[in-house]
Order: structure tokens, then sequence, then C-alpha cells
């Protein structure tokens, strides 16, 4: 994630709600029990969480860049 430059283009607000809407798809799996459906959930969650703070840092980071300017 670290290479990330630019994180305009991440629709986050598309994003909320992700974690509920995958989980639905692989409940409809026979190889995906409970446990593993709610780890890729909550791994889902924290990335999505992760880019977010990322976003918000660069985006603070532009901001006192310019400021300095």
């Amino acid at each position: 994630m670290e290479l990330i430059t630019d994180f305009e283009w991440i629709p986050f607000e598309n994003l909320k709600g992700m974690r509920d809407e995958l989980q639905e798809v692989f409940k409809q799996s026979e190889f995906m029990d409970e446990q593993r459906i709610e780890v890729i959930g909550n791994a889902i969650t924290d990335r999505i969480q992760q880019l977010q703070e990322m976003a918000m840092e660069q985006k603070h980071h532009i901001s006192l860049t310019n400021f300095n300017l």
C-alpha cells in the first residue's frame, strides 16, 4: 500500500458495507465456514480502514506542504 501515491480515485463512500456484502457472497459457498468468513470480513474492514487513514494522512501532508509554500 505504500506504493500508492494518489487515493482520490478510491470511492471510500462506496466501500461502506463491503464487509456485509462479501460475507453474504461467501456464505453461499459450501467451502467457507462461519469462522473463516468472519476472519476475511474483519481483514477487509481493516484494510479499508488502513487505506482511509493513509488517504487522510496524505491529504493532510499535502495541505501542510502547500501551506508552507
